[in-house]
């Protein structure tokens, strides 16, 4: 991985992105909604310092 700062060897991992997406329970108390997956999608292995952190969705995903 080569970012602003420095360059690091990190592993790379294939996976698959899904979204919950007009999710409503019924009154059987099923969930009912439609999920969109997007498979294939690379991404690099990472150590956050910290317990929070923000993730960035790319137009891989948001342009399909």
């Amino acid at each position: 991985m080569i970012s602003a700062s420095h360059v690091a060897v990190t592993n790379k991992y294939i996976f698959t992105v899904g979204f919950i997406v007009g999710a409503a329970q019924q009154p059987s108390g099923n969930i009912q909604g439609r999920i969109f997956s997007f498979e294939n999608i690379a991404g690099l292995e990472f150590k956050p310092a910290g317990t929070v952190y923000d993730v960035l969705i790319g137009m891989e995903i948001i342009g399909s």
